[in-house]
């Protein structure tokens, strides 16, 4: 049963690993291959079925290219001969940015998908510089569960262990420390290939270094005939990229000169051709060149122990950087300190000097520094060796501490107003804005924790509930117990807060000890500071303890209590949460009346204030109360209702559960084969979104299978459920 604001009832559900069936034992019926090995398994007792498993649905995550390759053909070669190699674990494409690392690796996955059943898959590393959140990342994008016990290395080495898969890492550079952690994945799975994309070798015993040099440029003495040079990978390239902001431009005998020029002198870095391209929309290449050539100055003699292509690519945007005026260059190396992309809003708010905002990011735009992406509400990106540049020139500007300080006080605005309507009717827009700005949040939570320890608890208070809600409950218990660490001196209204949230998911990491010690603590200074409010939800949090350890007793007097301080308080949304809770205290009784009535009380507060999130619990605990007196429609209705909130607000814990209410209901029914298919529909979503089902619709769920497999038989059983994995939530109704 899930208690009301996402504490659930684990006496009453228990953790769910994806769902494995075990291979057929009626005659005449003859087991496919994949059944008979997973006998096998069973048989001799493999641990590789007891931990965490990895589903890849979808297979991969490889994105599709935007636009053609130029150039690569011979690399793409190379680089698939090596990871197909036996004795070849680790690859890792070195350059300097710009230079294509993660287009060339995503073409070689793309088209090495044939090679790994068990998928491709493409993790992105540059928003992150915490080398300890490598691999709760990977795990987080392979859908492996890392709230247990075990560290996310073992997770990720038990659920790895007999898989034939692909994982490329890109933007390595900022988490080098993380290479071992890489390195002992390959040790515990024979199957696996790691495809690195990094600045620098990671310098490790396993690795393959494979350096990916500047495209094809033209001779000095070249064929300057258009149809000759086209085929010259640069100036495909820079002719790709003129046409994108010039559709009428072509390579002629009058521009071919000049084209050929630009691309000899820019060296064939992919970035810095593009960028030059771009400008075409202004100035044709002559021109173009005759602006650059004073100013490139390539080769550069710089630093000896910075490579010589890394100077060349900053002598690149140094020239591209010159042609901004004034005002385009100070907002660049403001743009510097964002993570992630940025709004409109946020632009004005951390980057204003005094200029006009919107004229010079226009003028970004036009010159390619700044992308956008989106329509309603677009958010604008620097490309990361962009943005690595804008930073360089911020420290130069002497500004670097006060924009990380503006930067930070505007997302602890941005978050501590998202707070409040995180429990009312806007709330699922308001969780998408902070999943938008998530890498900025997390750039202003490092940064804070570095001096600014107030803003820093703060920050991480008023995310704590969005890290609840989306499901990332881990990651967020880890800043939370460092803002617990950090804020020992911090006013007691902060730093009850802060244990407070710290607490609740602690609870959701099935850390009860240390929930309890946190929650103790925050309960005295709510008490001490007279806050009644705080007190009740603290209050809430321990009854939901009492109800993980199947105290009902300790749980029902809790709950009571804080429904009493809720009414005090003339709190709607605190007495629906009560009454949700005592309906799931009740429902663990086995009490479905009770309990549908409490829940429907819930239900009404919640659809009054529109809280969803709350609402969508209740709607689902609701439904197995109703289910367990045999209401059907009843029952139906409510699922339903539950899922489609859940879609609502991007809440796939909560779409596991409607779903797994609504297979069992299908059971009930006698539709077996529609039951089937959404146990299948569950576990897929269950293993892609980490989510443990709690012990009675755990217990539900497998006797749901169980009866719906003895009806079917195995074979339509099984291709029932294949259906169902297969299958699109949104087809679910």
């Amino acid at each position: 049963m899930v208690l009301a604001d996402g504490v659930k009832n684990r006496p009453a559900i228990a953790s769910v690993s994806p769902i494995r069936m075990p291979p057929s034992s009626a005659p005449g019926i003859e087991p496919s291959p994949p059944l008979r090995l997973l006998e096998q398994a069973i048989l001799r007792q493999d641990p590789s079925l007891d931990g965490p498993t990895v589903r890849s649905a979808p297979r991969t995550s490889i994105p599709a290219p935007s636009r053609r390759l130029f150039g690569r053909e011979r690399e793409l070669n190379r680089l698939g001969a090596l990871l197909r190699s036996s004795d070849v674990r680790l690859v890792t494409l070195t350059g300097i940015g710009g230079i294509g690392k993660t287009r060339l690796a995503v073409e070689a996955a793309r088209q090495l998908a044939d090679d790994f059943p068990d998928g491709t898959f493409l993790v992105e590393l540059a928003a992150i510089s915490d080398p300890d959140l490598v691999l709760r990342t990977v795990a987080q994008a392979l859908g492996v569960d890392t709230r247990g016990g075990e560290g996310p290395v073992e997770s990720l080495q038990r659920s790895l262990r007999d898989r034939a898969l692909l994982l490329v890492l890109d933007n390595f550079e900022g988490v080098l420390p993380a290479a071992p952690a890489v390195v002992a994945l390959l040790g515990a799975s024979p199957g696996l290939r790691v495809l690195v994309t990094s600045a620098a070798a990671l310098r490790v015993a396993a690795e393959h270094e494979f350096s990916l040099q500047p495209l094809e440029v033209p001779a000095e003495a070249a064929d300057l005939a258009p149809g000759a040079l086209g085929k010259v990978a640069s100036v495909a390239l820079f002719v790709d990229r003129a046409q994108a902001v010039r559709d009428d431009f072509v390579l002629s005998a009058e521009n071919a000169p000049a084209v050929a020029e630009l691309c000899l002198r820019l060296e064939g870095l992919p970035l810095a051709i593009e960028l030059a391209a771009a400008r075409t929309k202004v100035l044709p290449p002559a021109a173009l060149l005759a602006r650059l050539r004073s100013r490139l100055d390539l080769p550069v003699a710089g630093r000896r122990d910075v490579p010589a292509r890394q100077q060349t690519l900053r002598a690149t945007i140094d020239s591209s950087h010159s042609v901004l005026n004034p005002d385009e260059q100070g907002l660049l190396a403001r743009l510097g300190v964002f993570s992630g992309g940025c709004t409109l809003e946020a632009v004005a708010a951390v980057c204003a000097e005094g200029g006009d905002v919107l004229a010079e990011l226009g003028g970004l735009l036009d010159k390619s520094f700044v992308g956008r992406k989106g329509e309603s509400e677009p958010r604008f990106w620097l490309l990361e060796t962009v943005r690595e540049y804008a930073l360089e020139r911020l420290e130069e500007r002497g500004e670097v501490e006060r924009m990380r300080a503006r930067h930070a006080e505007y997302f602890l605005m941005l978050a501590e107003r998202a707070e409040l309507e995180l429990t009312g009717p806007r709330q699922g827009s308001w969780l998408d804005r902070l999943e938008a700005e998530h890498d900025n949040c997390r750039a202003a939570l490092a940064w804070s924790s570095g001096g600014n320890v107030a803003l820093n608890l703060r920050l991480a208070a008023a995310l704590g509930r969005f890290w609840h809600v989306r499901g990332h409950r881990r990651e967020g218990h880890c800043w939370l117990r460092d803002a617990v660490r950090l804020g020992a001196d911090e006013p007691a209204w902060i730093r009850a807060k802060v244990l407070n949230r710290a607490g609740a998911l602690a609870v959701d990491e099935g850390l009860f000890d240390e929930a309890r010690a946190l929650l103790e603590e925050s309960l005295v200074l709510y008490r001490r500071l007279g806050d009644v409010e705080g007190v009740a939800l603290t209050l809430t949090l321990d009854g939901s303890i009492a109800l993980y350890a199947g105290d009902l007793d300790r749980a029902g007097l809790v709950f009571a209590e804080t429904s009493d301080l809720y009414r005090r308080l003339e709190s709607m949304r605190g007495v629906a949460v009560a009454a949700g809770n005592l309906g799931v205290t009740e429902l663990n009784r086995h009490d479905y009346a009770r309990a549908a009535a409490l829940c429907s009380e819930g239900i009404e507060l919640s659809r009054r204030i529109g809280d969803t999130f709350n609402l969508t619990l209740m709607l689902i605990n609701l439904g197995f109360a109703q289910l367990g007196v045999a209401e059907h429609a009843a029952a139906h209705a409510s699922f339903d209702e539950a899922l489609a909130h859940a879609r609502e607000i991007d809440s796939k814990e909560q779409a596991v559960y409607a779903v797994v209410g609504l297979a069992a209901l299908a059971a009930s029914e006698g539709a077996d084969e529609g039951a089937a298919e959404l146990a299948g529909v569950a576990d897929t979503l269950a293993t892609f979104a980490s989510t443990i089902l709690q012990a009675a619709e755990r217990e539900l769920f497998n006797r749901t299978i169980a009866d719906v497999r003895s009806r079917l038989g195995d074979e339509l059983f099984a291709q029932a459920w294949a259906r169902g994995t297969n299958r699109e939530l949104e087809a679910v109704t």
